[in-house]
């Protein structure tokens, strides 16, 4: 449960900074790519299939990580450009 409140703090952290994501687009196309990378281990992988509790919960930690370190990004820049 804590990972998913984790994921959740920093979707809405992501939200509430979403001017800063406008402006900064190669970071964007960078976490996009991670995003897509994870979809497709959720949606496509045959392995999944196989295993579906490790690989999601893999995919899952992977999407964590994503969300974590794109609003400590976001955070970071923001608070470069308020003064």
């Amino acid at each position: 449960m804590d990972l998913a409140l984790t994921i959740l703090d920093g979707l809405r952290l992501i939200y509430e900074l979403r001017d800063a994501i406008r402006r900064q687009r190669p970071e964007n196309r960078k976490t996009y790519l991670r995003m897509m990378e994870i979809y497709v281990e959720l949606q496509l992988s045959a392995p999944l299939q196989e295993n579906p509790t490790i690989q999601r919960t893999n995919a899952i930690e992977k999407f964590a990580s994503a969300v974590d370190s794109f609003s400590k990004y976001l955070r970071k820049y923001h608070d470069m450009h308020r003064v």
